[in-house]
């Protein structure tokens, strides 16, 4: 997956690893048939994710509302992928804390082609 990261830790929660920054985290995921529509993020829900920017090659993501949701300890967001990035075979995703906070605590990333909701994890 192609991990980088600057002032990254790890941990273990609620039985799932996680990864946090108070610098940023990224990773390079293949999107080999160019069908991803989303990306699909979990993270603990007690984390604070206003203090965390996404960028998928370089651009900065807003979270698609409609896939944004908490399931018991967890924090599930979806971020819609734009035309051109759902064609890119190689996507790079950065997670970067902001105003001296740090990244909420990151358990799964991953591309998908629907969106993934409360419902379809339950």
């Amino acid at each position: 997956h192609g991990f980088q990261s600057e002032e990254s830790r790890t941990g273990y929660d609620n039985g799932l690893d996680w990864r946090q920054a108070k610098g940023w985290f990224g990773y390079q995921l293949r999107n080999k048939d160019k069908q991803a529509k989303y990306l699909y993020v979990k993270s603990l829900k007690s984390s604070n994710r206003e203090d965390y920017d996404l960028l998928i090659n370089g651009r900065k993501m807003e979270i698609f509302q409609e896939g944004a949701k908490q399931v018991g300890d967890m924090a599930l967001q979806c971020y819609l992928l734009p035309t051109d990035l759902s064609a890119a075979v190689k996507l790079e995703i950065k997670f970067i804390a902001v105003k001296g906070g740090v990244t909420p605590k990151i358990a799964e990333i991953r591309l998908t082609d629907q969106l993934i909701t409360a419902e379809t994890v339950n």
